[in-house]
């Protein structure tokens, strides 16, 4: 039997990407990110539908930029009545770890 020439490069996936491709994916990727912080989500808050949220928050002062809201009473009260809410709904198995 004779040995054959490999297609492709030792390492080389014949199946992927060239890397001018994935880096313009990477970039695209970015650019609606981006779009999405500084023109859509902006754009959103101006509707109707979102000002009694926007005013809300704006009422209270509270950072929306915030990862966690533990230290504002309105989520952490909220959290509190949805742990309770999945724990004590009626026909649902509790954990051992409540």
């Amino acid at each position: 039997m004779m040995d054959r020439e490999p297609k492709y490069r030792a390492g080389a996936n014949p199946g992927s990407k060239g890397w001018v491709r994935r880096y313009g994916e990477l970039a695209l990727g970015i650019l609606m990110v981006l779009l999405i912080i500084f023109f859509v989500g902006p754009w959103f808050d101006q509707r109707e539908v979102m000002q009694p949220m926007v005013k809300f928050i704006d009422e209270r002062g509270i950072n929306a930029n915030m990862y966690f809201y533990t230290e504002v009473e309105e989520f952490s009260e909220a959290n509190l009545n949805m742990d309770n809410t999945w724990a004590y709904t009626p026909g649902a198995k509790l954990s051992k770890g409540l």
